[in-house]
C-alpha cells in the first residue's frame, strides 16, 4: 500500500538564506492494508513533510516512493483520488450545514449524491452529528470528527492524519479514536502523525520516531510498549534523548 525507501527531502528559499535544510533524510517505511503507522517526533522533525509526500502534495528529492502501486511523480492525481489528508485545521465551508459539507466533499471526489446519501445518513446517525447544524457552530472536537467522517464517506484507500486531536483531552477525542478503529476494519491504511502519544496504542500497529529529519526508531507497537514499560511518552523521551546525544 505504502512503500518508501531511502526518501530524502530538503528545503531552500529566501527565508532560509543560502542554507539548505534537510526535512527528511534517508527514510524507509511501509504500511499495509488496514494497518496504522504512528509517526512521532519533536517539532520540525519532518512529520508533516512525510505525510504530504505520501499524499502526493509535494515531491521527494530522492528515494523510491510507491503509493498504492503508483509513483507520485507520474500518477499524483490517481494517488490523491484514493487518499485523504487531514490536518488539525480543516478547510471547512462554515456556512454549509454538516450534511451539505459531506455531500460537497463527496462531489469533489467525483461521487454522485445517489452513491453516498445512505452512507452520509448512517455516519451522522451513528456519530451523533446534526445534519442541519452549521459547520461553523460545531465545537472543535466535532469538527475533527467531521473531517474524519468526510474521509470515510468517499472510501479512500489511505487516510493521512496530521495532529488530528491536538489540544483535545481524552474524553473529547475518544469518538475520533473509535472512528479510526472503524476505518481500520474497512481495510484503510492510516498514517497518524502526532507529538503527544497519549492513547496512540489504542489503534497503532507500528510506530516510528523522527528526529531532525532522520529515522531515530522503528518498532512494532506491542514490542515497543513491552520495551518501555507500557508508556509511549516515556519511550519517546528516551529515544529522542538518545538521538540528541548521537547528534552531538
Amino acid at each position: 500500500m505504502i512503500h518508501i525507501e531511502h526518501l530524502s527531502k530538503s528545503y531552500t528559499g529566501p527565508f532560509l538564506g543560502a542554507k539548505k535544510v534537510m526535512a527528511l533524510n534517508d527514510i524507509s517505511l511501509s504500511v499495509d492494508n488496514g494497518k496504522t503507522l504512528i509517526v512521532s517526533g519533536t517539532k520540525n522533525s519532518g512529520k508533516s513533510s512525510l505525510l504530504k509526500i505520501i499524499a502526493a502534495m509535494m515531491q521527494a528529492d530522492s528515494g523510491n516512493v510507491e503509493i498504492l502501486g503508483n509513483n507520485p511523480k507520474k500518477a499524483a492525481a490517481e494517488i490523491r483520488r484514493q487518499t485523504v489528508y487531514l490536518s488539525n485545521i480543516q478547510p471547512f465551508f462554515g456556512y454549509l450545514s454538516v450534511k451539505e459539507h459531506l455531500s460537497y466533499f463527496a462531489a469533489l471526489k467525483g461521487l454522485k449524491q445517489s452513491e453516498v446519501k445512505s452512507r452520509i445518513d448512517e455516519f451522522l446517525k451513528n456519530w451523533d452529528l446534526k445534519p442541519g447544524q452549521a459547520v461553523s457552530k460545531l465545537p472543535i472536537e466535532q469538527q475533527m470528527l467531521l473531517g474524519l467522517i468526510q474521509a470515510l464517506i468517499v472510501r479512500p484507500k489511505i487516510i493521512l492524519m496530521d495532529e488530528p486531536v491536538l489540544g483535545l483531552d481524552f474524553f473529547t477525542a475518544k469518538p475520533i479514536f473509535d472512528l479510526i478503529a472503524e476505518a481500520k476494519k474497512e481495510g484503510i491504511g492510516i498514517v497518524y502523525a502526532c507529538s503527544n502519544l497519549s492513547n496512540a496504542e489504542m489503534f497503532g500497529d507500528e510506530i516510528i520516531f523522527l528526529h531532525q529529519g532522520k529515522l531515530a526508531h522503528r518498532s512494532d507497537m506491542q514490542i515497543f510498549l513491552r520495551s518501555y514499560g507500557n508508556s509511549l511518552n516515556d519511550g519517546f523521551i528516551k529515544i529522542i534523548s538518545e538521538a540528541n546525544k548521537t547528534a552531538l
